[in-house]
């Protein structure tokens, strides 16, 4: 007799230990994996997790306080955001990298990326997708946000932009960048830092 392990939905804390794949209930406590446009996804002890399980996960919120990685390469398995307010929050002294195809809804603002706080969005040796729907997504933080090497800013339409407002530090890249931004106006206001390196 075969037996498989399923868990429901349900906002959780990641404890780890088990794997490093999101979709491993045992990995969390509660012990249910955050896969719902309501749940919240917690990390409070340093984690980094290799993949989602082979699933696209929907959450409302990612809230860290400590150093996390969450990787994985197959354009399947989509990290979205359901929440439209902060979907994103890294305490100041932490970095949060998001290595995987990553998907905001329609006019979010991000404001949880406070100084000192660091935000990544992919790496040098992947090719994966930052989507900003259609819909303006607003990112007032005194933190920095690296799109890191080969990675698509892609706002899915003539109507998305990116709006920078508060003192934040952007950085597109870094050596041999080769990535693109498509499908995107970006409006900058208030003290913004816009970086590109070489």
């Amino acid at each position: 007799m075969g037996w498989s392990l399923t868990a429901k939905a349900a906002s959780a804390t990641w404890i780890g230990g088990t794997s490093t794949l999101w979709s491993n209930s045992a990995n969390w406590s509660p012990a249910a994996v955050p896969n719902a446009t309501t749940d919240v996804a917690t990390f409070d002890t340093v984690a980094s997790l290799t993949g989602l399980g082979g699933i696209p996960i929907t959450i409302a919120t990612l809230t860290t306080s400590t150093n996390v990685t969450i990787a994985d390469t197959a354009s399947a398995d989509t990290l979205t955001f359901n929440s439209t307010t902060d979907p994103i929050n890294v305490s100041a002294g932490a970095t949060l990298t998001l290595n995987l195809y990553t998907v905001f809804a329609a006019a979010t603002t991000i404001g949880g990326i406070p100084s000192g706080a660091i935000l990544n969005f992919g790496s040098a040796a992947n090719t994966n997708t930052l989507l900003l729907p259609n819909g303006l997504v607003t990112i007032n933080t005194g933190g920095t946000i690296n799109v890191l090497a080969k990675d698509t800013v892609d706002g899915g339409g003539s109507s998305s932009g990116i709006l920078l407002n508060g003192g934040v530090t952007v950085n597109l890249g870094g050596p041999a960048w080769g990535g693109t931004v498509t499908n995107n106006t970006i409006e900058v206001e208030n003290r913004i830092n816009f970086e590109h390196s070489d």
